[in-house]
């Protein structure tokens, strides 16, 4: 399944973010990834979520509460090489 974006969607529909951290890994066991991914899953944020999140930000700021509103989310990326390897060392994805 994919998704097409606009660009503009793209850059309202971001995470909204003071601080950022990227983690950078080698996928070397495509089931392994899979079943550890699990573990993220309530972490990822859809485009829905980033886009209430951002909602929430501008009422804390119209209601002149202090402090940084606080939010966490995780956005996953892989590379053609990292799909690959789940692809075909998996299963569950065949």
């Amino acid at each position: 399944m994919g998704f097409l974006f606009s660009e503009s969607h793209l850059c309202r529909s971001g995470l909204p973010k003071k601080t950022q951290t990227f983690i950078f890994f080698k996928i070397n066991n495509g089931k392994r990834f899979l079943a550890d991914l699990v573990k993220l899953v309530p972490l990822i944020k859809t485009v829905a979520q980033s886009l209430q999140d951002r909602d929430d930000i501008a009422s804390h700021k119209r209601e002149s509460k202090k402090g940084l509103f606080k939010l966490a989310g995780v956005n996953i990326s892989l590379t053609s090489t990292g799909l690959h390897e789940v692809k075909t060392n998996n299963s569950m994805t065949s």
